[in-house]
């Protein structure tokens, strides 16, 4: 009996995503330069994007507010790999809290030498050409560092 270490395939899998009401209101806004949270009213924790019920203590519905688009890293890690639909390795991805927002979220990071990302480092949303823009994360090409 042989051993396998490995199986190659060529899979093409189709799904249609369908993000509901709150997830849509967020990715319209995206399209329009707008980030915009999720308010809970029973503890005020702001999340981005927004849920429809609070993940910290299950009130709903969550208010819309909004959010600006600058905020600070709170980890990052560095990816030294390629990846489809990304820059030239090395990169960075980084977790990233809003200034308005209680939770961060993850996002590409850009304008900066890798070796130069520092946690806590303040950051602002770089938003794609108008028309490049649509209802959808790549609205934001990147965070970059804020200018001194």
């Amino acid at each position: 009996m042989s051993e396998v270490d490995s199986i190659t395939a060529r899979v093409r899998a189709e799904y249609t995503y369908l993000p509901g009401l709150t997830l849509s209101r967020f990715l319209r806004g995206l399209g329009e330069r707008r980030v915009e949270g999720g308010r809970c009213p029973s503890c005020s924790k702001v999340y981005v994007p927004p849920r429809v019920r609070c993940p910290a203590c299950g009130t709903g519905p969550m208010m819309p507010v909004p959010v600006g688009n600058l905020g600070s890293i709170v980890s990052y890690t560095v990816v030294h790999v390629p990846v489809a639909g990304s820059p030239a390795p090395p990169f960075a991805w980084a977790w990233i809290r809003l200034d308005e927002a209680d939770v961060p979220f993850p996002h590409l990071l850009g304008g900066v030498p890798v070796e130069e990302i520092i946690v806590g480092q303040q950051v602002r949303a770089v938003w794609a050409a108008d028309d490049q823009l649509s209802p959808s994360w790549e609205s934001i090409l990147h965070f970059a560092p804020v200018s001194p």
